[in-house]
């Protein structure tokens, strides 16, 4: 159903750019469907309507202005100005804008053509609905059918959504502290070296033991 409809349209467009003083505007999301709807209609241009295309993609300014000047090049002013004076026979340029300056390009392209209809010239622009407010907004682009293609835009990746969450933070406890091992037979000798007794009391202990040995002589 949906290929029938296209084809009735490409049809009425095909039609419309030979007889009017129009252009065509091939919107969509889809870059891969925007190039084939653009190629099903420059064969229909071609085949059907006998009408010389030209592919113009990557086209800068410069060159799209010589080319415009080529064809005026036997014409004067008052000429170039005149739709009946145009001798040449009427060519599609196929555009593709994908930056800001090529929707100025276009622009200007449309400018040209509008003031100088010797040229006999018609485009067929691809773009994106993000570069369609540029070309269709302008005065200028009141010249220009729009065909919008459907589909949706391509859904924007959230790159916070899709960063791992964070590992959750583990505390780790400190050990408990051991019990203090009670002191060895040997660390407590040499506790008491380190830290002899009381003087007087040694003397103490000296006077007793003195005592008790005089008594054992004596019995």
């Amino acid at each position: 159903m949906r290929s029938s409809e296209d084809s009735a349209l490409i049809k009425t467009l095909v039609e419309r750019l030979q007889h009017e003083a129009v252009h065509v505007a091939l919107i969509g999301h889809d870059t891969a469907a925007v190039d084939e709807q653009g190629r099903r209609l420059v064969q229909r241009l071609r085949q059907d309507a006998g009408l010389e295309v030209v592919l113009l993609f990557d086209a800068q300014e410069d060159t799209l202005i010589a080319r415009v000047n080529q064809r005026l090049a036997s014409f004067s002013l008052d000429q170039a100005r005149q739709a009946a004076s145009a001798p040449a026979p009427l060519q599609v340029w196929v555009l593709q804008v994908q930056t800001a300056a090529q929707s100025r390009q276009t622009l200007m392209l449309a400018r040209m053509v509008r003031d100088f209809p010797a040229v006999n010239l018609r485009l067929v622009v691809l773009l994106t609905p993000a570069h369609a407010p540029t070309l269709l907004d302008d005065p200028l682009g009141r010249a220009f059918l729009p065909w919008r293609l459907p589909g949706r835009a391509p859904l924007a990746l959230d790159e916070a959504a899709m960063r791992p969450e964070p590992a959750p933070e583990v505390k780790v406890r400190p050990p408990p502290p051991r019990p203090a091992a009670s002191p060895s037979l040997f660390e407590r000798a040499r506790a008491r070296w380190r830290y002899p007794p009381d003087p007087g009391m040694v003397a103490a202990i000296a006077i007793t033991l003195l005592f008790i040995s005089v008594l054992v002589r004596c019995g």
